[in-house]
């Protein structure tokens, strides 16, 4: 059957619910697993993975979520956001926050990933001092995050 809106589904939870799977492939969604633990600091290939299903257009339109939807997302989309549309990790962090993100709790190593991805990318060269391009705002479009429970 399909969705015309929604193509895949990709949960950031380790502890994932035990049918979600299933449900979703039958309802004609590809369903795709990146395990992030909830408190710890993302494994380095973490960022790499991520971006790989995302930028994939097979994939599209991609509904990203993990538990409550502002650490594992917020995190994951940061990474995007910096990544393809060359956001300073001000404006991800920001953005993150504005969806309810806190260091509190455990969650501070979130923070930590999300400011040590940005300095890789820029030891790499690969930023832009936040400029934004309209085919990666389109791509983002299609995504359909950043999301919020």
């Amino acid at each position: 059957m399909g969705s015309k809106i929604l193509k895949t589904i990709l949960d950031l939870r380790a502890d994932s619910e035990p049918d979600e799977k299933s449900m979703a492939e039958k309802a004609g969604l590809r369903y795709l697993q990146l395990p992030l633990e909830p408190k710890s600091y993302p494994p380095a290939d973490a960022a790499a993975k991520f971006l790989a299903i995302v930028n994939d257009k097979a994939n599209w339109p991609v509904f990203v979520h993990c538990n409550g939807g502002r650490h594992r997302t917020g995190v994951m989309i940061a990474v995007y956001r910096m990544t393809n549309e060359k956001w300073t990790v001000e404006q991800a962090y920001e953005e993150m926050k504005k969806f309810d993100f806190y260091t509190r709790f455990g969650h501070g190593s979130y923070k930590d990933y999300v400011y040590d991805y940005y300095r890789d990318l820029q030891k790499r060269g690969a930023t832009n001092k936040g400029a934004r391009t309209s085919s990666s705002r389109r791509q983002l479009q299609s995504l359909n995050f950043p999301l919020k429970y």
